[in-house]
């Protein structure tokens, strides 16, 4: 069961030609090279049965030109986490990942994240890894390239006794104010 609540609205513009017979191919195409999108977001809220799935305050102003994806303002609350993303630039999607072509995937933007407590949330976190290592389905050598750059700020963070391994503990450890910059590539995390 879901429920949504909240105001969407959006403008497609798409122009071109799709042959029946290849629909399954040219569709794609037809949309990530060949639409303009623009979708705004106020308010958003979405409950599934499952927590993990659900979204409130969601915000978002979002615009796709061909093969490149701009948010001006993506912010809400998942999992009692309040998160803002200010502005990110998404550019080569659709020739990188979704064909799989060489091709640079090129990614900037700017994220903040409110307070964050990591023992409320590491069930949480173990419960999507367990789900992402259940995977049976193989996964197709990639090739295309990364460059994801940007920032991140988080408010506040908190550790309550958090197990690391045998040797090591972590006890009421606080954090504040955290602001850095990131870079993403296939051969380096910076």
């Amino acid at each position: 069961c879901m429920t949504m609540d909240g105001q969407l609205s959006g403008n497609i513009s798409s122009a071109g030609i799709i042959d029946l017979d290849s629909i399954e191919t040219q569709a794609m195409a037809l949309a990530f090279e060949n639409t303009n999108l623009v979708l705004n977001c106020q308010d958003i809220t979405v409950q599934m049965e499952d927590p993990l799935s659900s979204i409130n305050h969601l915000n978002l102003n979002m615009s796709m030109k061909p093969d490149t994806i701009t948010i001006e303002h993506l912010s809400g609350n998942y999992i009692d986490v309040p998160f803002t993303i200010r502005e990110t630039q998404i550019s080569n999607a659709y020739r990188s990942v979704i064909l799989n072509q060489k091709d640079t995937l090129k990614v900037t933007t700017s994220i903040e994240l409110g307070d964050i407590n990591y023992t409320e949330l590491e069930p949480i976190l173990l419960a999507l890894e367990e789900t992402d290592t259940n995977t049976t389905d193989s996964i197709a050598p990639t090739n295309y390239l990364m460059d994801i750059k940007g920032h991140l700020a988080i408010s506040h963070i908190t550790f309550d006794d958090y197990y690391v391994d045998s040797t090591m503990t972590i006890r009421d450890l606080d954090m504040a104010n955290i602001d850095m910059k990131f870079r993403v590539t296939d051969s380096s995390y910076i």
